[in-house]
């Protein structure tokens, strides 16, 4: 980007911030993608973002963006990319973020609660720290060493997600639903958590955690060192 002079950039900035607010809610095609070259180039000049609350920013490319610390909540992001973005501390709460793509995106200490993300691409997902309680993470892809450490993930649903390899030391996964979801191969699970949880017999796990089935409702949960 040619470098502006401090004045013309502060004009570059406002007139870019006033034409992105008059497209807030905007559908049509040709506009979300508008309304995503507005934040990359917003971007681009380091800029804190106004709020964003209620913004429709549907199958809009923002990769590599960094948003940090932004206000997006009740706005729509489905199918939306975002891969390698920087949304450290941003608010999606209520927000619908439906088969996004936020492969490798920074997500640390963000706050998803009540977030539909069904489908939703986190491989590689830095969540640690993350609010997400009460989302809707159903079949969502947190594998390839996914960081959910001390995120809460209390009344979440995560059946039949993909959790390979995360590292989820420390997750309140209390009312969380883990039905159908593939646990193997992550790090720092516990009985504890598992108890927390619902579960069912399609539930994938570590080969550290042994569960014995005594019914179709009671199971046994056994750490196993070394395994």
């Amino acid at each position: 980007m040619e470098a502006l002079d401090p004045e013309k950039k502060k004009a570059r900035i406002e007139e870019l911030k006033k034409e992105l607010s008059g497209l807030k809610e905007n559908t049509e095609e040709d506009l979300l993608k508008r309304k995503g070259d507005i934040i990359q180039e917003l971007s681009n000049y380091k800029i804190n973002f106004p709020d964003m609350d209620g913004y429709e920013l549907s199958k809009t490319d923002l990769c590599g963006v960094d948003l940090s610390e932004t206000i997006l909540s009740d706005a729509r992001f489905d199918k939306t990319l975002f891969i390698g973005a920087d949304l450290s501390s941003c608010d999606f709460e209520d927000s619908s973020l439906i088969e996004a793509n936020l492969g490798g995106a920074n997500m640390f200490a963000v706050d998803l609660t009540n977030a539909d993300c069904t489908g939703a691409n986190f491989a590689k997902v830095d969540l640690g720290e993350a609010i997400i309680c009460g989302a809707n993470l159903s079949g969502v892809d947190l594998s390839c060493q996914s960081n959910l450490v001390d995120a809460d993930l209390n009344g979440a649903n995560l059946s039949k997600a993909n959790l390979r390899e995360a590292n989820v030391d420390g997750v309140d996964f209390s009312g969380a639903n883990l039905k159908g979801t593939n646990l193997l191969l992550v790090e720092n699970l516990t009985c504890d958590q598992v108890k927390s949880a619902e579960i069912d017999r399609e539930t994938k796990f570590p080969s550290y955690i042994k569960v014995v089935w005594v019914d179709d409702s009671n199971y046994e949960c056994d750490f196993i060192p070394g395994g």
